[in-house]
């Protein structure tokens, strides 16, 4: 499936680190051969951070000295965000390991943008950077949504509406990081507000042309992680620019039955109000025409996503199916009453499965089940 904000936000800390999550120690091992991470973190708008602790638990338990760990933050400078770095010692101890940790934990708390807009790559370069040249592996771990706004792969240039390879010739050599031998780890993270959930088909764009941007920079491997994009909401920050879904898609049109998601129609979160009633109408229009044929009862059918309790999302449901179909009664010029309506909330015949084994939302899969079906009888 599918995925920069200027500042000086790198916090770069390199670090002996081995054990940023584990409370018990079990030492650094001598033999052991020097790996490096390089951790590249958005907590800035319209992208939601990272789990300071689920993060940790990605560092190894067991560091060798000469091992390097960074973190830099995503902004809207190639830059990233100015951070701090730390080595492990040849000789390090346990007490050096735990200081080493502690320092970690406390830049990854402050790494967060500070001007507006995203350069993910540039980010990337940025880490890049703070471990080239050191021995044995190195690694980079992206943590962020992916959602650029400016640099090389700043969406707002249409960029989700071009076939990955077309992406990746484009970018000129002198705008890729230097990745050569370096594995990159990505867990995407969820959008936040204002920047609307883009539709499964643009992530699934979006992971494809950073696959293919990373590796021609040098990356040995590109392995995507917790595919749900969940992570915790970011703190408030500089503005990131929204950037819109690929070229104008249409409802899902299937027999005398129409579907039309909530990326497309876009309600207000948890309400039955339109962001723009002049959209809704466009994307209402579609299905009218599509459907002029059939005939029978109109039933407008509201869906919801598996969050909070039943109760709610059915109301809510109910009422963005009542929203349209007072466009729908205008457009196709009917009488409302004529037009049956009802809100399932996130218990229907079609969902698809939106939640982990854990209970977490999986937002690709959620942003299916929040729409509204419209469908003929007859």
């Amino acid at each position: 499936m599918f995925k920069r904000a200027p500042r000086s936000l790198t916090v770069s800390i390199i670090l002996v680190l081995a054990l940023l999550t584990s409370p018990v120690l079990t030492g650094c091992s001598t033999s052991a051969q020097p790996h490096s991470f390089a951790f590249v973190v958005g907590d800035r708008s319209n992208s939601a951070g990272p789990d300071a602790v689920a993060l940790a638990t990605s560092i190894p338990i067991d560091v060798a000295a000469g091992s390097v760990l960074s973190v830099t933050g995503v902004s809207g400078s190639p830059d990233g965000v100015t951070g701090i770095t730390t080595t492990i010692p040849q000789g390090a101890d346990e007490d050096a390991i735990l200081r080493a940790r502690s320092s970690v934990r406390a830049s990854i708390g402050k790494v967060r943008a500070t001007a507006p807009e995203a350069d993910v790559l540039g980010a990337i370069a940025a880490g890049a950077r703070t471990i080239k040249g050191t021995p044995g592996a190195k690694t980079i771990e992206v943590w962020d949504s992916l959602v650029s706004t400016t640099g090389a792969l700043g969406l707002q240039g249409g960029l989700l509406s071009e076939a990955p390879e077309d992406v990746v010739a484009s970018i000129s050599s002198k705008d890729l990081p230097d990745l050569k031998g370096m594995a990159v780890i990505i867990h995407p993270a969820e959008t936040t507000l204002p920047q609307q959930p883009l539709p499964t088909r643009d992530l699934t764009t979006l992971d494809a042309i950073y696959q293919a941007v990373l590796k021609k920079a040098g990356a040995k491997s590109v392995v995507f992680q917790n595919s749900d994009r969940t992570t915790t909401v970011t703190r408030s920050a500089p503005r990131v620019t929204p950037v819109a879904p690929s070229t104008v898609q249409s409802p899902v049109v299937s027999g005398c039955t129409a579907t039309i998601p909530q990326y497309l129609i876009q309600f207000a979160p948890g309400s039955s109000h339109f962001l723009s009633s002049a959209s809704a109408k466009q994307q209402i229009a579609r299905v009218v025409t599509a459907l002029k044929d059939c005939t029978g009862q109109v039933t407008i059918t509201g869906t919801a996503a598996t969050s909070g309790t039943q109760s709610a999302a059915t109301q809510v449901s109910l009422g963005r199916a009542n929203a349209v179909r007072a466009i729908w009664a205008q457009l196709a010029e009917v009488a409302p009453d004529t037009i049956k309506t009802a809100g399932l909330g996130y218990e229907f015949a079609w969902k698809v499965t939106d939640t982990t084994a854990s209970g977490a939302l999986i937002e690709s899969a959620a942003e299916q089940n929040r729409a509204v079906r419209i469908s003929y009888a007859g």
